[in-house]
């Protein structure tokens, strides 16, 4: 079979493991490996990508969701779920603290220890040497994202629900804290915090007094390059760019939380 074909058979292969077992197959489908198992080892990070996310505060009323967070069918099976009738107060009514302790939510395990217990089992088997899995490309750990992620391309936070991206050198407090998708201090993660929690409270922060009614709370989200976006959305056709305003929200939250030098 021609080695295109060969691809085909490893892009059938949802499971890491499975990819590493084709790989032991021969030395032809070993060369084959090591690109396949970069690629799966690569989807295990931003595992919320695409998730409408909600940071959720601790005073929530009964039936105080963000706009679009759930269909209506969703909130009747979700209340159907929960429902519980206590004798002396009657039904419970469903808040979003019920989700947030629930069994629902998945548990992802750190993936470094699950690429560890897979080179531990395949280790284990007869004829399969630590130096095998290496030429397959299986780390000893994945806690170095760098090397499944480039560091010289431009990096952007993508609001998938309202078309907004942020870039990375925005959020950055300086541009060398830039490192790829991953930013030194403040970065991605805190412009997507300051604008997903959500509270029945009307507390806020210093700096921040509606941040507990988020503009972005269950909005969907992901991370990408630049490069990437535009050739996915044919140049950017319809996305706005957000960097300002989300800059300018985190610089005013840490200036009136940490001064004016807080940078």
């Amino acid at each position: 079979l021609p080695t295109e074909l060969h691809h085909e058979l490893f892009n059938l292969l949802d499971d890491l493991k499975d990819v590493v077992s084709l790989g032991l197959v021969n030395q032809h489908f070993c060369k084959l490996a090591p690109e396949h198992v970069h690629s799966r080892i690569a989807g295990k990070y931003g595992r919320w990508a695409n998730e409408k996310l909600v940071c959720v505060g601790s005073n929530i009323e009964p039936g105080d969701f963000p706009p679009g967070l759930f269909s209506q069918a969703q909130l009747r099976a979700i209340n159907k779920h929960f429902g519980s009738e206590e004798p002396e107060f009657g039904p419970t009514m469903l808040t979003l603290q019920h989700l947030v302790d629930s069994s629902l939510l998945p548990a992802w395990p750190r993936e470094s220890i699950k690429v560890q217990r897979l080179r531990e089992h395949f280790c284990a088997a007869p004829g399969v040497t630590t130096a095998m899995l290496k030429r397959l490309g299986l780390p000893l750990d994945i806690d170095g994202w760098d090397k499944y992620f480039p560091r010289d391309e431009p990096w952007i936070l993508r609001n998938l629900t309202t078309k907004e991206f942020v870039r990375a050198e925005a959020t950055a407090m300086s541009q060398g804290c830039v490192q790829g998708p991953v930013l030194d201090l403040v970065g991605f993660g805190e412009a997507v915090i300051t604008r997903i929690c959500w509270s029945s409270s009307g507390n806020g922060i210093r700096g921040a007094p509606k941040i507990c009614r988020g503009v972005w709370a269950g909005h969907r989200f992901d991370i990408t390059t630049l490069v990437t976006h535009l050739e996915e959305t044919g140049g950017g056709a319809g996305w706005t760019d957000a960097s300002e305003e989300v800059a300018n929200e985190i610089d005013k939250i840490w200036r009136s939380n940490f001064g004016k030098d807080w940078r």
